[in-house]
């Protein structure tokens, strides 16, 4: 099996459509994890590495807490290349009208600088409900999930996207050692495989 760069069984967008986050790889469930989330009153944090699936279960989570009520959504993004929210942002979190009915998910609160943390905080405390993801567990936080990896989660993956590419236990566990279990770049890795296969 041959491959170019526009074939790419890994590329991103075509993960996104054919991997939704699955509970049970947690040993958990849906239902599970939506009443704890009300448990804790819809304020909780995501905790896992990177590249081990906090994303993902975001996307997931949303469509069914939306399917579950009346819930709006406010998504927000932060990484590398974006640290702390923009002023559009803040102004929208600051003077939104109907914030009561609105759970926030900020992705990536990690990267918040300390006093960008404090102040996100306080703006966010009337909202509905407040769900981050970090790397880390923060002292007086909850944690809802804690996402981790497999080498077999990794190897349904490969078989998912690439199904006819023919690839060793052996090879799969190597590459999610070198990767320290960051699927995302093991995936990354594996398109260099498939694309050298003959």
């Amino acid at each position: 099996m041959s491959c170019s760069a526009r074939e790419n069984p890994f590329e991103v967008t075509r993960v996104e459509s054919l991997i939704s986050f699955e509970p049970t790889w947690l040993n958990t469930s849906w239902e599970a994890i939506i009443a704890r989330f009300g448990e804790l009153d819809f304020r909780a944090t995501i905790v896992g590495p990177h590249g081990s699936g906090k994303s993902t279960f975001l996307d997931d989570f949303e469509s069914k807490l939306k399917s579950e009520g009346d819930f709006l959504i406010c998504r927000l993004f932060l990484n590398d290349e974006k640290k702390s929210l923009t002023q559009q942002e803040k102004i929208f979190l600051t003077n939104c009208p109907n914030h009561g009915s609105i759970i926030i998910f900020l992705d990536g609160e990690e990267q918040m600088s300390y006093l960008d943390r404090l102040e996100f905080t306080r703006v966010a405390h009337g909202f509905a409900g407040l769900l981050t993801t970090s790397h880390k567990r923060k002292r007086g936080t909850s944690v809802l999930l804690e996402t981790k990896t497999t080498p077999m989660m990794l190897s349904d993956f490969i078989q998912r996207l690439a199904p006819d590419f023919s690839i060793s236990d052996h090879k799969i566990t190597d590459l999610f050692e070198e990767t320290d279990g960051n699927i995302r770049e093991a995936l990354r890795k594996a398109y260099d495989l498939v694309a050298s296969a003959n």
